[in-house]
């Protein structure tokens, strides 16, 4: 439950940088730029866990929105635990593709990341709603 409106607020600026970057994975995707995708899919991510945190009134910074997340959300049920392979492989994903000059990703990993972090994003909107 939100503290006050400043966290509404910051949640919601949260998910619109994440919609703008689901947005911009899609002519990403279109343009071949898969490394691109992945640190996009990654950003989007961060800003998704970022933003429920936010609304809560949790620390939302993002060098320890996953971890912060997992603890809160996961561990807790009040998120689908299975979020939690996501968010380890896509931060994992955004380091190789960040670091690694031969970094690839075939076209349905890419796809499935795509499709698990559009659906993280909806179920933080729906959560942040239903509150």
């Amino acid at each position: 439950m939100p503290l006050g409106r400043k966290d509404i607020i910051v949640a919601k600026l949260l998910l619109k940088k994440a919609t703008d970057g689901l947005k911009a994975i899609d002519y990403m995707r279109t343009a071949g730029y898969s490394a691109g995708v992945v640190s996009t899919t990654y950003v989007a991510c961060v800003n998704v866990a970022r933003s429920v945190l936010a609304y809560d009134g949790h620390d939302y910074e993002p060098a320890t929105a996953f971890e912060m997340f997992k603890k809160y959300y996961l561990a807790t049920g009040k998120f689908d635990p299975g979020l939690g392979e996501l968010l380890t492989v896509i931060h994992r994903f955004n380091h190789e593709s960040d670091f690694n000059p031969l970094f690839s990703i075939a076209d349905a990993e890419a796809e499935s990341l795509i499709s698990n972090t559009r659906a993280f994003y909806n179920d933080a909107v729906e959560y942040i709603r239903g509150e």
